[in-house]
């Protein structure tokens, strides 16, 4: 006789880890520990129930309690001061950026949408510190709009070469004018209080950094979206004028750090979220029932899973072969050619996982459908694969 569940909640496994290869030191491995612990504590008790989505008080709080523990700066004083557990701190070492790339996908096989919280609020302090700015516990960065025309101006823009007038008016699609009145949208935890934003010299091909209080922008109601759903999308713009900018200069490199970062952060998320899918599907396929035998004894059933854990492991393998920030172009192409190839093989993995559950899986009660949706959304931001081979495409000729 065939039995089902209502619902099949994910229990978190305190005992994951996406690197299993022994390499950490011992520090590190307390690390882990400490973060596990807060994951079980404060993060699995808001999200163990799929069908409800993590709300705005509770995504807040969850970030207050990750500032207590260190993950994220709270004061100022905080981000000049690394806590060993902090993300993007300590990163000037393959196994401090490793250990940033690791903390993510713990996170994310909990919630992804509270793991890109994270991330972005984590990346403004970093980028704050690079840049001298105080505020840097409650800055978010807005990097690139994404890369669409811009990509055949934006290789020249970053090899610092002289643009012409027309790559000029590509790199609209990549970066946001400094003239008031431009509107983007800006999907990010609502209790930021700054913007860091790279803006193109209207008559050079120098990038310069702006840093705007909150009051500087227009905010539009929130916006429905397909993915990530924790954090609500909304368009904003800037307000004419120079109200609340700080102007700032900064070095060439710090834009191959930003863009690189950015995209190790996203590649992490959808690694961990993919952790989180083939742990339900396994879990799923060794309860499910059918002929008198658990569904995980069919080959078909094999046959996703295996391949799902083989896109997994394959991505794995890319993200521990990251030694350093980027500092060139050339380091920057490394890591994006690694986002384009990944986000799609996480998709693919989260697809096959969720297709092990057959029709339930499209259910929200089991949380294996806003994986799928948040992988994708992921996918696409700040350049989607077919934008990123492109742009990389377009340096070979």
């Amino acid at each position: 006789m065939r039995t089902q569940k209502a619902r099949h909640e994910h229990t978190y496994d305190v005992a994951s880890c996406s690197f299993q290869d022994g390499s950490w030191r011992e520090e590190n491995l307390a690390v882990f520990d400490t973060l596990r612990t807060f994951i079980r504590k404060e993060v699995h008790p808001i999200v163990a129930d799929p069908a409800h989505l993590c709300t705005s008080n509770q995504l807040q709080h969850v970030l207050q309690g990750s500032r207590q523990l260190g993950l994220l700066p709270d004061t100022d004083a905080d981000a000049d001061e690394e806590s060993g557990i902090g993300l993007w701190q300590g990163i000037d070492n393959r196994e401090g950026l490793q250990r940033s790339i690791e903390v993510l996908c713990q996170l994310a096989q909990a919630n992804t949408g509270i793991a890109y919280a994270m991330h972005l609020f984590a990346l403004g302090s970093f980028l704050c510190q690079r840049l001298s700015l105080s505020q840097a516990h409650s800055t978010l960065p807005v990097l690139q709009l994404g890369i669409g025309m811009g990509r055949d101006a934006l290789p020249a823009l970053l090899a610092d070469k002289d643009l012409t007038q027309t790559q000029h008016l590509l790199l609209r699609d990549c970066f946001i004018p400094e003239q008031g009145g431009a509107e983007f949208l800006l999907q990010a935890p609502s209790e930021w209080k700054y913007l860091l934003l790279p803006h193109l010299e209207p008559t050079s091909s120098e990038l310069r950094w702006g840093h705007y209080e909150r009051g500087a922008f227009v905010l539009q109601n929130e916006l429905e979206c397909h993915g990530l759903q924790e954090i609500k999308p909304r368009r904003v713009s800037l307000s004419k004028g120079e109200q609340g900018r700080q102007p700032l200069s900064a070095p060439s490199s710090l834009i191959f750090e930003a863009m690189g970062l950015n995209a190790l952060g996203l590649i992490a998320i959808a690694k961990g979220s993919c952790n989180a899918a083939l742990e339900k599907a396994a879990t799923y396929a060794g309860e499910r029932q059918q002929g008198g035998s658990p569904i995980s004894q069919h080959a078909a059933v094999q046959h996703l899973l295996g391949q799902a854990r083989l896109n997994s492991t394959a991505v794995d393998a890319m993200l521990r072969g990251v030694g350093a920030k980027p500092q060139t172009l050339s380091q920057l192409n490394s890591i994006l050619s690694l986002r384009a190839a990944a986000h799609p093989l996480l998709c693919q993995a989260a697809t096959d996982a969720l297709q092990v559950l057959g029709g339930y899986g499209y259910m929200r009660d089991y949380g294996m459908e806003k994986i799928l949706r948040d992988n994708e959304h992921l996918k696409n931001l700040n350049g989607t694969p077919s934008e990123l081979r492109l742009f990389l495409g377009s340096q070979e000729v």
